[in-house]
């Protein structure tokens, strides 16, 4: 199947967790998470700011899906990314794993599950 015409779900439901599609109103939630201590390793563009969040987002190529990862209370807990795939072959890559600084070291199911489904 071909990438560009492949559609994401707009939600995928877990055990513990439920993945949503980001949309621009995520933008905040996603820098906050970016600029806090649980995100102190990560990659980090060069002048990183909301408006460059925003522009990230708005500039996601159609053969990749970001979501926001709900707990079971429905509260953001962080977000995950499909991306990298390969139609025919039924693989890709899940990664972009961001959590919330107080589920990073917590004993919660969300990253792994976000990761699994």
């Amino acid at each position: 199947m071909d990438a560009l015409i492949h559609e994401f779900p707009a939600t995928i439901n877990g055990e513990f967790v439920t993945l949503s599609c980001i949309t621009l109103l995520d933008a905040e939630f996603i820098y906050n998470i970016r600029t806090s201590p649980a995100a102190e390793f990560l990659n980090c563009p060069k002048n990183y700011s909301l408006q460059s969040q925003i522009q990230w987002q708005q500039n996601r190529p159609k053969s990749e899906a970001n979501y926001i990862i709900f707990n079971r209370d429905q509260k953001k807990v962080g977000m995950v990314s499909i991306y990298d795939c390969d139609w025919a072959n039924r693989v890709s890559n899940a990664g972009r794993l961001l959590l919330e600084q107080q589920y990073v070291h917590n004993k919660t199911p969300y990253g792994l599950e976000a990761l699994k489904i």
